[in-house]
């Protein structure tokens, strides 16, 4: 589709336009009806055409000055005019596009300590998309679906591609797993020794309600010998495969499955953690790399772990979520590219849910430094399960953000925890309810999952 698109600007700007070109055509029916012409900048000559769709956009730049101006037009359309087939914005898009794709304004803030939080993830508050009330809603997504539907009506013609994950497809979810824990009696004494100490704190400090959980919390794990932990996996195997659906699970790749920074994990050669891992790559399930909280910028560090999961599934890993959301961007693409990875799912918020980047679309991140796309694909994370939500607040949540992706047509990327059917966790009842809503039919109507292959194909598109 993309030889129906031509872009004329000056020969600085050609790769971030060449960049752009492709954001928009995935969002274009193909074969476009007419040809388009991207102008960009001060390109000298007159480029329209009447037999054309002439796009022209002012060169600005990359900054918070120019996003503020975007954040103040958002709520209408005032910012596309048309003078027959010339329609003309008023702000930069592309430069819009690359700010806040690229998290320029994190970037420019890496020096800010308050900014960042003690575990060096940079705060939803300091975002011009918090302060702007916008930072649940797909910003850049929305702004790109008004430009196309305001051409669509000007010119009386379908431009918008309302199926772009397959023909009569309807709501597209990622379905992931982190597994943080996965086995509930590994170095159990230890646990117990813990809880006892929180409830002894708990009560110290006059909470009776919280020091009563971590006793039960303790009397049902020395009370059995089964490990609820461990079987969460299998009851979510078992209810996806009645759905449908078969998600992505994200495993640690520790060589010691306790230690002072990871606290009590899981080693990635226990026998248990081959037989989970072996488990779900023989049923069809995708498998990825969680990456350690330590040296999460170590690119020797992150290799050794690739290689250790890599031993288990018997072939290349090429996906990853850092643990905790421990990244920065442009560094964590870097790192990712350099030890091999093609897609991450790192773009979203430990502290809250929404569109960190502004959009819930897979898409490959712009090096702006080096003037490229990069290789990597980062998929956003848009919803993630907490325990420290009632269950009503968390499925209304869920499907505010799910009806919001869905608007867009783009990609609702979800993260349910693997211990979500572990019967001894408190929290556990409240994040089944809203992963249960998500899958069972007539919750999230005309909903259906992808996997990695569907992301990579909707992507391909952009690296033309």
């Amino acid at each position: 589709m993309e030889e129906r698109i031509n872009i004329l600007c000056e020969p600085q700007h050609g790769n971030r336009l060449k960049w752009f070109r492709g954001l928009l055509s995935a969002r274009l029916v193909s074969p476009l009806p007419l040809s388009m012409n991207i102008i960009y900048g001060n390109h000298k000559g007159d480029d329209s055409q009447e037999n054309a769709i002439n796009l022209m956009i002012p060169a600005g730049h990359s900054g918070d000055i120019e996003a503020e101006d975007v954040f103040n037009r958002f709520k209408n359309s005032d910012w596309i005019s048309r003078a027959n087939n010339n329609f003309i914005l008023n702000v930069d898009i592309v430069g819009f596009a690359l700010w806040i794709l690229n998290r320029v304004e994190e970037d420019e803030k890496k020096n800010d300590p308050a900014a960042w939080d003690k575990h060096g993830r940079f705060r939803v508050e300091r975002t011009l998309a918090y302060k702007h009330g916008l930072s649940q809603k797909p910003v850049l997504d929305i702004l790109l679906k008004q430009l196309i539907e305001t051409i669509e009506k000007g010119l009386n013609t379908e431009l918008l591609n309302r199926a772009p994950w397959g023909k009569g497809y309807g709501k597209a979810v990622w379905l992931t797993h982190d597994v943080d824990k996965l086995m509930g009696r590994y170095w159990l004494v230890l646990r117990i020794m813990g809880w006892i100490a929180f409830s002894l704190k708990e009560l110290i400090r006059g909470d009776l309600k919280g020091c009563h959980a971590w006793l039960k919390k303790t009397v049902k794990w020395m009370t059995t010998r089964k490990d609820p932990t461990y079987e969460s996996i299998e009851k979510i195997v078992e209810f996806e495969g009645k759905t449908g659906a078969k998600s992505t699970f994200f495993f640690m790749s520790l060589r010691n499955g306790i230690s002072f920074h990871e606290g009590i994990r899981y080693p990635i050669k226990h026998p248990k953690t081959h037989t989970v891992i072996k488990m779900l790559l023989t049923k069809g399930w995708e498998i990825g790399l969680h990456p350690a909280y330590a040296r999460a910028y170590d690119s020797v560090h992150l290799s050794f772990q690739k290689r250790g999961l890599e031993g288990v599934m018997d072939r290349e890993c090429q996906l990853m979520r850092n643990h905790y959301l421990r990244a920065k961007f442009p560094d964590s693409w870097y790192l990712a590219e350099k030890v091999g990875f093609l897609v991450t799912s790192n773009m979203g918020w430990s502290s809250t849910n929404g569109f960190r980047a502004g959009t819930c679309w897979p898409y490959r991140p712009f090096d702006i430094e080096n003037d490229r796309p990069s290789p990597v694909i980062e998929v956003p994370l848009i919803y993630m399960d907490s325990g420290k939500k009632g269950s009503s607040i968390m499925v209304k949540e869920m499907l505010s953000l799910a009806h919001e992706a869905a608007d867009v047509h783009g990609l609702f990327t979800v993260n349910f925890h693997s211990s979500i059917f572990d019967e001894f966790d408190d929290t556990a009842r409240n994040k089944i309810k809203a992963y249960m809503t998500l899958l069972e039919p007539g919750n999230y109507t005309e909903s259906f999952f992808i996997d990695r292959q569907d992301i990579e194909r909707a992507v391909r598109i952009q690296a033309k």
